[in-house]
């Protein structure tokens, strides 16, 4: 998968629990806009980020290295 694409499924994710954007936002530790900001590919979560989303919505976070 992509960034773009991983970005893309933990948005509809996020919408299928209900969970608002600000909600997240809290959680991660960064402002509404910042998330919005992911949520359209203009700017990405780091690692760290990504998987406290992960984490929230009750999915795995894994990276795999070649």
């Amino acid at each position: 998968m992509t960034k773009e694409q991983v970005i893309a499924a933990l948005a509809l994710l996020r919408r299928q629990k209900g969970v608002k954007q600000k909600e997240l936002a809290e959680y991660v530790g960064v402002a509404t806009p910042t998330l919005i900001s992911w949520e359209y590919c203009k700017t990405y979560p780091t690692l760290a980020q990504l998987e406290k989303i992960c984490e929230y919505l009750g999915q795995t976070f894994k990276i795999e290295t070649i």
